[in-house]
């Protein structure tokens, strides 16, 4: 995306369904724009609702997972009916950094995909990830653009509690 656009921007743009023109690379283009759609989880669930019996698939709300992995293990093997495994502890987040220099960023995302199989990979990509990245704090534009992104979702969210009892206040 064009450094030039904001977040504040590129929400605009969403709501009003806008071109992002200044995207450039097609599927980038394609996923980004169609951000509202895909995640709006009722609406992606509501067309199996009616297709797969009650009881049959079990929603597990990322935030959650987060938070108390052990806790959403367990209920995962109990709906599942098996004996509970050995719990690992998780160290997923959902973090987007942004690359110092696009260019090494790039090369490294070749190299990622040709030695992500190493037993030093691991250490290297975290190394990698605290040497070339930025952590950026959100300013008021930012906050505002996220009001309007929460606003948006809280009918969609509110079906995903009544429809499918999903906890949506990691959310709110």
């Amino acid at each position: 995306i064009d450094k030039s656009i904001t977040f504040k921007q590129y929400v605009e743009d969403l709501l009003a369904t806008n071109d992002f023109s200044y995207i450039s690379d097609e599927i980038s283009r394609f996923v980004l724009s169609n951000e509202l759609v895909h995640s709006k989880y009722e609406q992606v669930l509501k067309p199996w609702k009616d297709l797969i019996q009650q009881g049959r698939v079990k929603i597990i709300v990322f935030e959650n997972l987060l938070e108390n992995p052990s806790k959403v293990y367990n209920e995962i093997f109990e709906w599942l009916s098996i004996k509970p495994e050995k719990i690992w502890n998780t160290q997923a987040k959902n973090i987007t950094l942004l690359p110092k220099n696009r260019f090494l960023h790039r090369f490294a995302i070749f190299i990622n995909k040709k030695v992500h199989t190493w037993k030093m990979f691991m250490p290297i990509k975290n190394l990698y990830k605290k040497i070339m990245t930025i952590k950026q704090s959100p300013n008021q534009d930012d906050l505002l653009a996220m009001s309007k992104l929460k606003d948006e979702f809280k009918n969609s969210n509110r079906n995903l509690v009544v429809q499918f009892g999903v906890n949506t206040s990691y959310w709110e």
